[in-house]
């Protein structure tokens, strides 16, 4: 396949919930001789071979909740496609994101939710490692072993510091891909991806979903007919718009879940955050 030199390689994997789209969208296209290759791996073959090529593709890191049968979890996925990628391309280099556990299962969660699931949240994540997410795939550090072992070099952030410190992260970026830094005043800040927020957004949403598979099975139009989506009224879009506002009370994770990520999982996202630095 006709594409740059291997060691001009990088790839973009997520993880999921840690600015990819503003990335892909606000900060990668104005880096200067590179290649974007951006949720489109057949791009790779029309990349030149004079540029850096970049590529940005979130479900490389695996998909939380759609595996294959029998069903993978997501850490096991993601540690099969960083092994097959490093095969592949004899190990390249990779960009990583990482957000803190509570944020990350929270906005998961509400995801899980926009894709047009059901399940609550106690179903969605257990302690005891028997939910749609488990405790395991949210061990950070063991993510980073397994990038430095298929990836050369690996660059780490967190979504935090992408949002408060972007100036920081635009020099750390351009130091690993080697080349121009991109110039902060050239980037749109824009929020992007805005979710639903309170308990009320939440409950509705998931009622609507549960509506939806109800009428899926019925001679009936599903609420993501044609009709709806060019009106703006399926249930995410309702929810998130037509609903703003409605409903003080934030969405929370429960007390058992708030007090294991602190308890256990601090070193964890205290390792991320030096390598971050």
């Amino acid at each position: 396949m006709e594409c740059t030199s291997l060691g001009n390689i990088t790839f973009h994997i997520g993880l999921q919930k840690t600015g990819t789209t503003f990335l892909q969208h606000a900060v990668f296209p104005k880096i200067e001789d590179v290649d974007l290759v951006r949720n489109d791996l057949y791009g790779l073959i029309s990349s030149s071979s004079d540029k850096k090529t970049l590529v940005s593709h979130e479900p490389l890191c695996g998909y939380p909740w759609k595996n294959e049968y029998p069903r993978k979890r997501w850490i096991e996925e993601f540690e099969r496609n960083a092994k097959n990628i490093g095969i592949t391309f004899d190990k390249p280099n990779c960009i990583i994101g990482f957000r803190r556990h509570d944020r990350l299962i929270k906005s998961l969660y509400k995801q899980y939710l926009h894709e047009g699931n059901t399940e609550q949240f106690r179903d969605f994540f257990r302690l005891d490692g028997s939910g749609i997410v488990t405790p395991d795939d949210l061990r950070f550090r063991r993510r980073l072993r397994i990038a430095e072992k298929y990836f050369s070099r690996v660059l780490v952030y967190t979504q935090e510091r992408l949002k408060d410190e972007l100036e920081a992260f635009l020099v750390r970026l351009s130091n690993f891909l080697g080349t121009k830094k991109v110039s902060i005043n050239n980037i749109n800040r824009e929020k992007y991806n805005a979710g639903v927020k309170s308990k009320f957004q939440v409950k509705s949403l998931r009622s609507l979903n549960r509506i939806n598979d109800y009428l899926k099975k019925s001679p009936f139009p599903t609420l993501h007919n044609r009709i709806f989506k060019t009106l703006g009224l399926t249930p995410r879009e309702l929810c998130q718009k037509c609903l703003r506002g409605i409903g003080k009370e934030e969405f929370t994770l429960p007390k058992d879940v708030k007090k294991y990520v602190k308890k256990e999982l601090y070193d964890d996202w205290k390792y991320v955050c030096e390598k971050a630095a």
